[in-house]
């Protein structure tokens, strides 16, 4: 990605990626999430979170791509060790900001 500026959807189109955790920075993600919440031709997002931070910029990234008019969806795990509350807190930000919550509970 660094061979294309950091745009993350030419470095896919030149070729496959594998980004492993924790082994590479976690920012490619959430660059990836920032770049398609802007982009004029993503129409949809499907994300899964389990533990966010309380300024996650991967929520933030969602919240800007559904109040632009993407469809988002997010999985959130609202039982999640010790972040049940930042976890709710994001789940009604999407909300508001107009995209779909699925909130799921693992024992």
């Amino acid at each position: 990605m660094r061979d294309n500026g950091g745009d993350c959807f030419l470095a896919i189109k030149q070729k496959d990626l594998v980004v492993h955790h924790p082994y590479e920075s976690f920012d490619v993600v959430v660059q990836y999430l920032q770049q398609a919440a802007r982009d004029p031709n993503v129409v949809a997002i499907k994300q899964t979170l389990y533990r966010t931070s309380a300024n996650s910029p991967i929520v933030r990234a969602l919240v800007e791509a559904a109040e632009a008019g993407k469809s988002v969806t997010a999985l959130v795990e609202l039982k999640a060790r010790f972040d049940e509350e930042a976890n709710i807190r994001w789940a009604r930000d999407l909300e508001r900001a107009g995209a779909q919550v699925v909130s799921a509970f693992s024992n």
